[in-house]
């Protein structure tokens, strides 16, 4: 998408042309006449993209996913690696594309140091250490406990976050078992009272307490917490003084309180 070109001061010698592009940059290309061959593309170190899905930051480095959903949370097919900020510099992971996963969204540091998890709204889960893809799961290698949409073979995982007992906790949206736990070497998925599959799920927050916070569309949020023979939950909207059943987001403060973010407030 060229939004601007000049030639250069030696056009007559070189036939070079600098074009100015909305994604990609400075764009250097050499008039053969017939066709424009390009030669080089020249930008800022940056990101792999504008659209931001959401960001973690870890001990060293900050972790950005560029996929997302649609406003009834269908896929955007957003195509887009993953990108990493460390050491005053950009780099970004190179296997999603050719792996054909899209719609890379929720995101968490891990156990580790330079340890990332990555879920996607289509293919499972994925782990990074440093920026490189180093795990992907899906039902075939985590005994089915992450399951796909039934009749499909889409996975997606909305949220993802680490409790105080470094355990990693997802969100499975759709699955009869929508709530997956991981303590870096078990899985273990849950059947959660008050989420069928017909609710979607997003976003996971594990609060100080142990209560988990999971996001719904148009449908509140479900507060759980473990038990001995699996979970318990309660689910909060507009009936108990949510301004909306639409949420966007939550956050715990420094007292234990959660502040929940709706469309209305």
């Amino acid at each position: 998408n060229f939004t601007s070109s000049i030639v250069s001061s030696d056009y007559n010698n070189s036939s070079k042309l600098f074009l100015g592009d909305a994604k990609h940059g400075l764009v250097v290309g050499e008039n053969r006449g017939f066709h424009i061959e390009f030669l080089e593309i020249i930008s800022p170190n940056g990101p792999a993209g504008i659209n931001i899905g959401e960001i973690a930051s870890g001990k060293n480095s900050i972790l950005l996913t560029h996929g997302g959903k649609t406003q009834p949370w269908n896929n955007l097919e957003n195509y887009q690696e993953i990108s990493f900020f460390n050491n005053n510099s950009w780099s970004q992971s190179n296997k999603l594309i050719q792996l054909n996963i899209y719609d890379a969204i929720s995101v968490s540091s891990g156990f580790n140091e330079n340890q990332f998890f990555v879920g996607t709204w289509n293919n499972g889960l994925l782990e990074f250490f440093k920026d490189s893809l180093i795990n992907h799961y899906t039902a075939e290698n985590t005994n089915g406990q992450i399951e796909t949409i039934a009749g499909t073979e889409i996975s997606r995982i909305g949220g993802i976050d680490v409790d105080k007992d470094d355990v990693l906790w997802l969100t499975n949206s759709q699955a009869e078992k929508p709530l997956v736990r991981f303590d870096n070497v078990n899985w273990e998925s849950f059947s959660v009272p008050g989420l069928s599959t017909n609710v979607m799920s997003g976003k996971i927050m594990c609060a100080t307490n142990g209560q988990k916070w999971i996001q719904l569309r148009n449908d509140g949020v479900l507060v759980f917490r473990e038990i001995k023979d699996g979970v318990d939950s309660r689910k909060i909207g507009v009936q108990n003084g949510l301004a909306s059943n639409t949420v966007n987001c939550f956050a715990e403060d420094n007292d234990g309180s959660i502040w929940v973010g709706t469309s209305q407030g």
